[in-house]
């Protein structure tokens, strides 16, 4: 079989990932490579990674590495790193030398990731007390809502807020709105 770009696209069209990966490799086309490695669904990325000859682990880890500082889609990176280390982690820390500046390049990735997470939690919970804050105001057709207490709100309707309190009776420091 001859390998060229179209025939990897071919067999990536068959679902051999496996096969569509190395032969990327092989002929060592970045776009073609992104392609493939993109082409993967998430759930076969274990298969694939797991089939994969010892030869192309440093370049698959070079090229995940890459890939976490240049594409949006962190999590399928995540997911291939996981694979990497799953299935060949003994070699990677056999290896060290070979691999450790990829391995760099990925740990300053997800901590980049972990921290841009942080930061998003972290608005969100100001942001949903701000909105939490201001949820005071007109409670719904016909009722308003009135302050008791800093906490506390009572809900009453327009009606019996126009007819006031007649029973003379002031033990909750009720004015009225009248």
């Amino acid at each position: 079989m001859e390998i060229t770009p179209a025939s990897t696209l071919a067999i990536l069209d068959d679902r051999d990932y496996l096969k569509a990966l190395v032969m990327a490799f092989r002929l060592n086309e970045a776009n073609l490579l992104k392609r493939v490695f993109l082409g993967v669904p998430h759930a076969d990325i274990a298969l694939v990674v797991g089939g994969l000859p010892i030869v192309y682990v440093p370049r698959l880890v070079r090229f995940v590495a890459a890939q976490t500082e240049e594409t949006p889609h962190m999590e399928f990176c995540l997911l291939w790193i996981k694979a990497l280390v799953d299935e060949h982690g003994a070699w990677l820390t056999q290896n060290r030398a070979k691999v450790d500046v990829e391995l760099r390049v990925v740990s300053r990735a997800v901590s980049r990731m972990r921290d841009e997470i942080r930061r998003l939690a972290d608005d969100n919970v100001y942001m949903v007390d701000y909105l939490l804050g201001q949820a005071k105001g007109p409670v719904g057709e016909g009722q308003l809502a009135l302050e008791a207490a800093p906490e506390k709100s009572k809900v009453i309707t327009a009606a019996v807020a126009a007819e006031g309190s007649d029973d003379g009776s002031d033990e909750d420091g009720w004015i009225g709105l009248g």
